[in-house]
């Protein structure tokens, strides 16, 4: 899984650490500068993690208004500090940050709590909801957004789609799909597969699930 991290950092210096730590193949990171374009980075691209460069009052507001949006208070926040403002962090708590780390951060240790953070965001919600890109499968819902776009889709195709999302870049025969729907006590034949991933590709986007011709389909990250 490629996990995305986004920056509210006016210098670029704390940009540079972590992609200097954080390994390109899982983490994608970008930055922004201030307030309005941090609004806007959200909408578009739907981070996993938020981390706030300073503890300003801005920094605090911004805590505030992620934490108790709905759209966005699944997002991961780290507030990132100066030694000397080491005392505001029972306050970054309360206004809903998840981790509270004080500079000069050690290269090894922000690696690890990075990657803890974001498997524990990981398991949260893997039980019944899945992101990949601007694609959001809820499972147990039977429902499915593109951006902020409710996707009209099929028990069969919810559960299709699932299957292979959690699988992405592996290819799986029409046999093993319905064996996995049957499984998932959802019944199918081999034959109406094709008829669902033609329905599929059509609703959500034909760049997502690929075939493999005489080997079956597969879902693309």
């Amino acid at each position: 899984m490629n996990y995305k991290i986004l920056l509210i950092d006016p210098e670029s210096s704390v940009t540079e650490f972590f992609r200097s730590i954080l390994p390109t193949h899982l983490y994608t990171i970008k930055s922004v500068s201030n307030q309005s374009a941090l609004e806007k980075k959200i909408q578009k691209w739907q981070p996993d993690l938020i981390i706030l460069g300073d503890a300003s009052d801005t920094s605090f507001e911004l805590l505030t208004s992620i934490s108790t949006n709905p759209t966005t208070s699944s997002i991961f926040l780290v507030m990132l500090v100066e030694q000397a403002c080491k005392e505001k962090e029972a306050d970054a708590f309360d206004k809903g940050a998840d981790a509270f780390w004080i500079k000069p951060l050690p290269k090894q240790a922000t690696l690890k709590r990075t990657e803890a953070l974001l498997k524990r965001k990981t398991r949260l919600t893997s039980l019944e909801e899945l992101q990949i890109g601007e694609i959001l499968i809820s499972k147990d819902a039977f429902t499915v957004k593109k951006s902020t776009q409710i996707i009209d889709l099929t028990q069969m195709e919810v559960s299709i789609l699932w299957f292979l999302a959690t699988h992405p870049n592996q290819v799986f025969s029409r046999q093993e799909i319905a064996t996995y729907l049957s499984s998932d006590k959802t019944t199918t034949d081999n034959r109406s597969i094709d008829v669902h991933i033609l329905s599929l590709r059509q609703k959500i986007g034909a760049e997502y699930i690929v075939t493999r011709r005489k080997r079956g389909y597969l879902f693309k990250l």
